[in-house]
Formats: structure tokens, C-alpha cells, sequence
């Protein structure tokens, strides 16, 4: 791509007054945005935590190559056949579309982090604001939304994304035996793309495969509260108290034994983090 002064204005780094804008502090090498990524094991211990910052450029390439280690690829040869096949844990581009729709759509302007986060059944991308303007059935129908135009404009211009709208569409045609909407989790501070990981409990792509992954199913109070708490970090303690069949009292003596959940910010506006027990 052709870069120079002269190009400024157009690609939008500069604005009429010749004064850098937001989006040439995203390209810039004093970027503050962090995306983070971590892996955790089935009590939410670090198996792998890592921080990638720099040029929004930059952040994209490694992010996108870094998640490429976690799509692992598992093979069955069947019985009758015998015939190799294969499938990978976040199948076609679901992995790669996911994490571009958190860099391409999310608030930089909320001082919080794009999380890319790697359970034993699935991955969660989640970026800071909700989808602009619109719904998630707006966007699976295909509607556009445009939070931060310029800079999906240069990542087109870049190769990264089609800019058609077609993010959702692949990630639907990776997994069509699920219901895509069962995904996406909107709030007016965040959005979060849930992707199952079909190498889950090792089911063999020459079996047949049901619509649903299998889950952990919760044995404890504990981990039906951080089910329902990644489900919705919004949820309140009564509604927590309904979900495990207890008082809130109840929720509130577990939460605080736990020394893996907290809540950040107002009663009306916070919400609830899953921490790592062995840090602060």
C-alpha cells in the first residue's frame, strides 16, 4: 500500500486542521490499546497468558498468528473407509473473522481490553462495546455497523477483512449444524463471540456429530455461579441466587470463599470478573 505524507488526510490520520486523529494513535507505535489472551485450565488457572500492544497493524498480525496455535487440528481414520479426516478445533475462519470483528468494531475509547480467552471446550473474544447501533439479529441479517469506519476501511485496503459484512456469515458456515445466534452476547459496554471447540472431548468426525458440543456439566454451586457469570457478567447476586436454588446470602458467602470471582465498578453499571485463584 502506498504510504506517504500526502495520503494522510485521505486514509484519515490527519483531519482538516492537519491534526492527528484517533486513528493515527491506533497506528501509531504509541498505541495504548493491550489485547490480551490467555489459555486456563478446568479450574481457571493460567496455563498461558500473554499481551500484545503496539501498532493496531501490528497487534492484528500477531494476535491472528498467536490464536493459530490454540486452532489445533485433530485426525480419525474410521473403521469402514479408512479414509483420513480431519477438523480443526475452530473450523474455516470462524477464529480469524472473531478476532478481527473485536479489533475492527470495538470502543477504544472505553479503558478496557480486547480478551481473547482459550477454555477446554471453546474460546471467548470479547471487546469493550456493544455492537453500534444496532442488535445482534441486525447483524445476522447482515447489517453493517460501523463504529470506527476508517480504520475498517484500511484493513480492507490492508487485506484483513472483505468489508462486505460476511464476518458472521463465515463464522455460520464453519459451524452449520449450530445455532449462530447462541454466539453472540451483546451489552452496551461489551460484545462477546463464543466459538466451541469441535475437538471437545475428542468426538470423532466420522461419528455423528450432535448440534451441540457437549459442556462440562457444573457438580458445585461454585461452577454453576462462573457458568452463569460468563454467560452474563452483568447478572445480579438475585439472580445468580435463583440460578444455583440458594439465597443470596448464600451466593454472596461462595463468592466471597472463592477468591476467583469479583465484581468492578457500580451496582448499576459494573460487572463480574473470573480471576485467576493463584493472583491478585
Amino acid at each position: 500500500m502506498e504510504f506517504g505524507e500526502d495520503k494522510y488526510f485521505t486514509i484519515g490520520i490527519r483531519n482538516r486542521d492537519s491534526k492527528f486523529t484517533n486513528l493515527a494513535l491506533l497506528l501509531s507505535d504509541e498505541n495504548p490499546t493491550i489485547v490480551k489472551m490467555a489459555c486456563y485450565d478446568n479450574v481457571l488457572n493460567f496455563k498461558y497468558k500473554k499481551e500484545f500492544s503496539g501498532s493496531i497493524i501490528k497487534i492484528a498480525n500477531d494476535v491472528l498468528n498467536e490464536a493459530e496455535m490454540f486452532n489445533i487440528t485433530s485426525a480419525v481414520i474410521p473403521d469402514v473407509g479408512g479414509i483420513r479426516k480431519e477438523t480443526k478445533s475452530y473450523p474455516g475462519k470462524s477464529l480469524r473473522e472473531a478476532i478481527l470483528n473485536a479489533l475492527c468494531h470495538a470502543d477504544y475509547s472505553m479503558p478496557s481490553n480486547i480478551k481473547i480467552e482459550f477454555y477446554s471446550d471453546r474460546v471467548e473474544i470479547t471487546n469493550p462495546g456493544g455492537i453500534y447501533r444496532y442488535n445482534v439479529d441486525d447483524i445476522l441479517l447482515g447489517i453493517q455497523s460501523f463504529r470506527n469506519p476508517k480504520l475498517i476501511a484500511l484493513l480492507h485496503k490492508l487485506g484483513f477483512i472483505e468489508n462486505y459484512g460476511t464476518g458472521i456469515k463465515r463464522i455460520r458456515e464453519a459451524y452449520p449444524n449450530y445455532d449462530i445466534g447462541t454466539f453472540l452476547i451483546n451489552s452496551r459496554q461489551w460484545f462477546r463471540v463464543t466459538l466451541p471447540d469441535l475437538n471437545h472431548e475428542q468426538i470423532p468426525l466420522g461419528d455423528n456429530v450432535p448440534q451441540n458440543v457437549p459442556q462440562n456439566v457444573p457438580q458445585t454451586d461454585l461452577d454453576k455461579i462462573i457458568v452463569a457469570i460468563r454467560k452474563n457478567n452483568q447478572i445480579t447476586r438475585s439472580e445468580l441466587a435463583k440460578t444455583i436454588g440458594k439465597s443470596v446470602k448464600t451466593v454472596a458467602r461462595i463468592i466471597k470463599e472463592s477468591n476467583c470471582i469479583s465484581f468492578n465498578g457500580s451496582s448499576k453499571t459494573g460487572h463480574w470478573e473470573i480471576i485467576n485463584k493463584k493472583e491478585d
